[in-house]
């Protein structure tokens, strides 16, 4: 049996975090999610994509493509464009969250480059980050 994708266990350890930290919701409440996605390198990734903008519990802020070694060069690029067509074409959204294209090389500071990711996005606060 094989094990779900990288891309997919971030984007459930993100959402589960962000409930855990979020303490006492409705049953109603949406779930604010950011994926950070090497679409095209495993099919899981567009699986994750599909599952999240399409489930309503889900509010999506934004996807974004990364880096990935097995992914033709600039890698970011790449991905970036597969992003545009799961998303736009292969799921006819015309409105959807912001897709950011994301580095061609290896993150070597993840952390520091998620946080300034995070901070792009509409309405975002290092208060509400941190």
């Amino acid at each position: 049996m094989r094990l779900p994708g990288l891309s997919f266990c971030f984007a459930v350890l993100f959402v589960v975090s962000t409930g855990v930290k979020s303490g006492a919701q409705t049953a109603d409440a949406r779930i604010p999610v950011v994926l950070s996605t090497d679409v095209g390198n495993e099919i899981d990734d567009q699986w994750a994509i599909t599952y999240l903008l399409l489930q309503p519990r889900f509010e999506v802020l934004g996807v974004m493509s990364v880096h990935a070694p097995s992914i033709s060069a600039p890698a970011g690029q790449t991905s970036y464009r597969i992003l545009v067509d799961v998303v736009e074409n292969r799921l006819a959204m015309s409105t959807h969250p912001p897709l950011v294209e994301g580095g061609s090389l290896p993150m070597h500071d993840a952390r520091a480059r998620l946080f300034t990711f995070l901070l792009r996005l509409p309405g975002a606060s290092r208060e509400i980050i941190a």
